[in-house]
């Protein structure tokens, strides 16, 4: 019967994207703030509790954010890559490096090797026009 309910449950289950670093303590603790929370509300002189738990609550959260984020980093074959990628994720920025066009002499170039070699040989001839047009002095 458990197999028939595992295929057929009478509930839906959605998946959400969890974040990783969020532990059963974690849950566990706001839980127990929502609680002194409820119950702050009914009773004032309570609210000096709320507010500690509150402070410790946050505490732990960065606490267990900031050793998981810590061994993710250590643990990896490349750690300024890992790094610079926790930073991106937690910022919500996405890249994108897709270069669809450059424009030279009012032509347009839709080719991504050709913009990139023109990009190179720019780079490559730049400090040579510059050390040209700097005066000599006598």
């Amino acid at each position: 019967m458990t197999y028939f309910n595992k295929q057929f449950p009478t509930r839906r289950f959605y998946r959400y994207s969890r974040k990783r670093w969020v532990k059963d303590e974690i849950k566990l603790s706001s839980a127990r703030l929502h609680d002194l929370y409820i119950l702050s509300e009914k009773y004032p002189s309570l609210k000096f509790l709320f507010t500690d738990f509150e402070r410790k609550h946050s505490e732990l959260i960065n606490d267990t954010k900031t050793k998981f984020f810590q061994e993710k980093i250590m643990h990896s074959t490349n750690p300024t890559e890992s790094c610079w990628n926790i930073v991106n994720t937690m910022k919500n920025k996405i890249f994108k490096n897709n270069m669809s066009f450059i424009r030279e002499n009012d032509v347009l170039m839709d080719e991504p090797v050709s913009a990139a070699n023109k990009f190179n040989i720019f780079f490559r001839d730049a400090p040579a026009n510059v050390i040209i047009q700097i005066p000599k002095l006598d």
